[in-house]
């Protein structure tokens, strides 16, 4: 679905229908409505994001010990 060049108003009123009720738009929402559904169950508390915010959290916090210890030693 582009558009390119000069364009026409009945060209745009074609392709607008068709992201609303034409199979390409159904499958535009399908994908998206995907999408959606995964994001929230990687963002759900316990999921991969929460586990991966943690996990970077964890590794500066020791890396910013590890250097005070070497500076302290």
């Amino acid at each position: 679905m582009e558009i390119g060049g000069e364009v026409r108003r009945d060209e745009v009123a074609a392709i607008i229908k068709e992201a609303m009720d034409g199979e390409k738009g159904r499958e535009m929402r399908r994908r998206a409505e995907e999408w959606k559904e995964k994001a929230v169950k990687l963002t759900l508390p316990g999921g991969p994001a929460e586990t991966n915010i943690d996990r970077v959290i964890d590794e500066v916090l020791l890396s910013k010990m590890m250097k005070r210890q070497n500076v302290d030693a």
